[in-house]
């Protein structure tokens, strides 16, 4: 399956460059697809995930530390510890994603976790694995020197097949 990267205009700033990613021969990108779920249970969730582009855009940077790790990839946090005891079904929602360098954010998809172990979690474990998959051949392109983070759009020539 092909992966491309597309540039989420919306969410980024000249300070900030956002992308997600789109899989194959979908016409949306992965978080367009999240978006696109409502999770009409969570709506409080989706409110924080909205602060917290929010809280991105006012700082205007992005650092890894503010992701929860979920191992090669990051998730985005919920900040708000009372939304997540008032939910007793589930552990909330989970919106995976890759901080770079150079205040860059990769999103992928996600969706509502029910077990710790994200491997054995029927909603999210495929937005989990293809999140990591993609994760580490960033890190390798980066590191080979395929992705040059320096450049401005370092993904307009870059695709791959995972």
């Amino acid at each position: 399956m092909t992966v491309l990267f597309k540039n989420l205009i919306e969410l980024s700033t000249n300070e900030l460059a956002i992308y997600s990613v789109i899989l194959g021969s979908k016409s949306i990108t992965e978080f367009e697809e999240f978006v696109a779920k409502k999770f009409p249970s969570h709506v409080s969730e989706m409110n924080e995930l909205d602060a917290f582009f929010n809280r991105l855009y006012l700082r205007k940077q992005i650092h890894d530390r503010w992701f929860k790790p979920e191992g090669a990839a990051r998730a985005v946090p919920y900040v708000n510890e009372g939304i997540k005891e008032k939910n007793k079904n589930d552990l909330g929602l989970r919106l995976y994603c890759k901080p770079l360098k150079n205040n860059t954010l990769i999103l992928f998809n996600g969706d509502i976790k029910t077990h710790n172990d994200p491997m054995q979690c029927k909603n999210v474990d495929n937005h989990f694995n293809r999140a990591v998959k993609i994760s580490r051949l960033l890190d390798k392109a980066i590191s080979d020197g395929f992705i040059d983070m320096n450049d401005k759009n370092p993904f307009s020539e870059y695709e791959f097949d995972i």
